[in-house]
């Protein structure tokens, strides 16, 4: 068994197949038939898969990972992945800190990238239609560290940073401000629009009631202004019963 690397391969088998006849002795010229049997097939690679290696060490970087000197990709010979890599960095913009795209563009195996930014490798395979996602930071820029690592948005970090939240070496979020608590901002759902239309709908429906009773109550003291006998009939009738 051999094992072949990915590519297209072609295949092909010539023989000669040779017939001889005999009369009476008598050997003629040999009939030579040629035949041929050909065929192609190609070799994929069903993974999905690229390695970020760091330049220092040429150790594989895992999703997430921080290279302060940099990374180069390292595709393990597969030749038919569709690879793409996006840098970011931070730009000062009229709100703060905010994420700026530098490039965003195809990759090859070997390629380097030593330059501070978040780098987003994406990687798709045509053949299996699966796609792998990973983020490397390159540089020391704290703020970019805790974003890559914990996946918090720049206004997030910032905010809590100014609450006395100190950033590890890491990346990762250290508090040393027991009486901060990050505010979470509330969104709203559908749950709530359903509350706020039945409150609606109860303050609505207490108000028809409301009205509707004064309006009976006032209809009962006209009737009775206007025909007062009414009342002097039942009175009398009340009278006679209890007699």
């Amino acid at each position: 068994m051999q094992l072949f690397e990915e590519g297209d391969y072609e295949v092909a088998l010539d023989y000669v197949v040779k017939s001889n006849s005999n009369l009476l002795g008598f050997i003629p010229k040999s009939d030579d038939n040629h035949y041929r049997i050909f065929f192609k097939f190609s070799v994929r690679n069903g993974n999905c898969m690229v390695f970020p290696m760091d330049i220092e060490t040429n150790e594989e970087l895992t999703n997430t990972a921080i290279a302060e000197n940099g990374f180069y990709l390292d595709l393990a010979k597969s030749r038919y992945l569709d690879v793409n890599i996006k840098r970011e960095i931070l730009n000062e913009g009229a709100n703060g800190l905010v994420e700026d795209v530098r490039f965003n563009r195809p990759a090859k195996d070997g390629d380097k990238y030593t330059e501070e930014g978040i780098y987003t490798i994406t990687v798709k395979n045509n053949y299996t239609n699966q796609t792998t996602e990973k983020v490397i930071y390159v540089g020391d820029n704290d703020i970019l560290k805790t974003h890559v690592v914990t996946g918090l948005s720049i206004e997030e970090i910032q905010e809590q940073v100014e609450h006395g939240v100190n950033i590890n070496d890491d990346g990762t979020l250290d508090s040393v401000n027991s009486d901060y608590v990050p505010q979470i901002k509330k969104s709203t759902t559908n749950f709530d629009f359903v509350l706020i239309a039945l409150l609606i709908f109860a303050i609505l429906g207490g108000g028809y009631i409301i009205v509707k009773h004064k309006r009976n109550k006032k209809k009962t003291s006209s009737d009775y202004k206007s025909n007062p006998m009414v009342k002097i009939k039942d009175g009398e009738e009340n009278e006679k019963d209890n007699l």
